[in-house]
């Protein structure tokens, strides 16, 4: 197979292309080369993550920790969902504000260039939201018209996961049902349950430290929700960077539908120039690729050839997408 790479020196950066199979000019070059090779992954399916946050009165104390917390979210998306919308309601029942996306622009997409703070700001949204708060209604009103084709345009993408994050210490106080919404939820995505991801903080009984904005109620119909959806509750008061990072990695796993895989075999990546064994590292991203082993799928090296060539049953690491595969060494 004939591979166009690019080969970096410290002096300077040039392009060769492979004119024959099986074939090398030995080059005397003095610098550690690195060579680049686009494996060509996939992008994976798009994220719609919709975070559903308390605004009343109580809410201070826990709208800071998620705050504090949006890094963890930022980076796992940059990793293995750019591209990602993002976007925040709060539990307001008032019908001026029920389910309408806060901030300008009503929704951000997530990227390299995306700062902590935008996500911090869309979350804290403060103290001064009706007390009769409610995650269900806001959460259908947000996702059905006319928002969607209005205020709200452009945040929902029916073949995208939808993600829901509930930030929450009282019970719904809507008259919507725990089933009702599932049922919502999967008619909109037409019965595909794994393009749905609920995640809940809640102040629960499993905690009496934790204070409730009703201390006699369970959010029962918030836990049975998550419960019909394969979803997750997570104690309001608790480690909210292990709930945080938790509730990130749940997301984003199993995003492509494919294995994360390169597009193309990789075989047969010629070196240029014979390199020094002990020197070579090949990495994808954070993923450091070892040498294969029994077992252990990874690089091999033909000397005959001066190639290189990496396993097909190799397990990849998501990465953020057009990420590069590099091959470095010191030349013998």
């Amino acid at each position: 197979m004939k591979l166009f790479v690019t080969l970096l020196l410290a002096v300077g950066i040039f392009h060769y292309s492979v004119q024959a199979e099986n074939q090398y000019e030995p080059r005397v070059i003095k610098e550690r080369i690195t060579i680049s090779v686009d494996g060509k992954f996939p992008m994976g399916r798009n994220l719609d993550v919709l975070f559903v946050v308390d605004n009343s009165g109580s809410m201070d104390p826990h709208q800071k920790n998620l705050e504090h917390q949006m890094d963890i979210f930022l980076d796992t998306f940059v990793k293995t969902a750019v591209g990602a919308h993002f976007g925040v309601v709060s539990t307001d029942q008032d019908k001026g504000l029920m389910g309408k996306l806060v901030g300008t622009p009503s929704y951000l997409t997530i990227g390299p260039n995306t700062s902590v703070q935008e996500l911090r700001d869309r979350v804290l949204l403060g103290t001064q939201g009706g007390y009769m708060e409610s995650v269900f209604g806001p959460t259908m009103t947000a996702l059905s018209e006319p928002l969607v084709s209005t205020v709200n345009a452009g945040f929902y993408r029916r073949d995208a996961r939808l993600a829901l994050i509930y930030l929450t210490d009282a019970v719904d106080q809507s008259t919507h049902s725990a089933w009702g919404t599932a049922n919502f939820l999967m008619t909109l995505k037409s019965g595909a349950m794994d393009l749905i991801s609920v995640s809940a903080l809640l102040a629960t009984n499993s905690n009496p430290k934790c204070g409730k904005d009703d201390s006699s109620k369970e959010p029962e119909k918030i836990i049975e929700f998550a419960r019909l959806l394969n979803g997750k509750t997570y104690d309001l008061c608790g480690d909210v960077k292990a709930n945080v990072t938790d509730i990130a990695q749940r997301i984003v796993r199993g995003l492509s539908k494919e294995k994360y895989q390169p597009g193309r075999p990789l075989k047969e990546i010629i070196l240029y120039t014979k390199p020094n064994l002990s020197s070579l590292e090949v990495t994808f991203g954070n993923q450091k690729i070892l040498a294969s082993q029994p077992g252990q799928p990874g690089w091999t090296y033909d000397a005959a050839k001066n190639m290189l060539s990496i396993d097909p049953d190799l397990q990849w690491e998501e990465q953020v997408p057009g990420t590069k595969i590099l091959i470095s060494f010191w030349p013998e």
